[in-house]
């Protein structure tokens, strides 16, 4: 249940800290407002502004995150996600990707791996869902968001 979000530059960031104007008046009345910035984790969820952006989550809710679901039927591992259109205010012009990666194993240095056909998933409010039959080595799953 890993999710990774990576930086990305916003369209109308008055203040450079990688938020969108728009969207820091959505969520927080104005860019550079108290709590507002890249850096805060509004909401205490764990996840900072900048990666409630980058997920298209609400970063005054603690509920609303980025998250890869796992669960097991049998031997099979069902990994499932939903990928959120880059849409309402601070998204002009941007399109959300999500990639979901595998690693054989965590701790020190991990190698993740792309699933071969979840690698660059445009966003469209759909729920993405991998089914691995045969995990085999496949220790964890993870997912990727960014912004373009």
């Amino acid at each position: 249940e890993l999710a990774v979000l990576e930086s990305s530059v916003a369209p109308d960031d008055s203040d450079a800290d990688g938020l969108s104007d728009a969207w820091e008046t959505a969520h927080f009345g104005g860019a550079g407002e108290p709590d507002g910035g890249a850096g805060d984790d509004f909401d205490g969820d764990g996840l900072l502004n900048i990666e409630e952006y980058i997920a298209g989550t609400d970063p005054a809710s603690g509920t609303s995150v980025f998250a890869v679901d796992l669960s097991m039927s049998g031997r099979a591992v069902r990994v499932s996600f939903v990928a959120v259109e880059a849409t309402g205010p601070g998204y002009s012009g941007l399109s959300r990707y999500y990639a979901l990666e595998t690693s054989a194993a965590l701790g020190g240095a991990v190698s993740w791996l792309g699933v071969p056909g979840y690698t660059d998933v445009a966003g469209h409010g759909q729920t993405v869902v991998y089914t691995n039959v045969a995990p085999g080595a496949a220790g964890a799953y993870r997912g990727r968001v960014w912004l373009e």
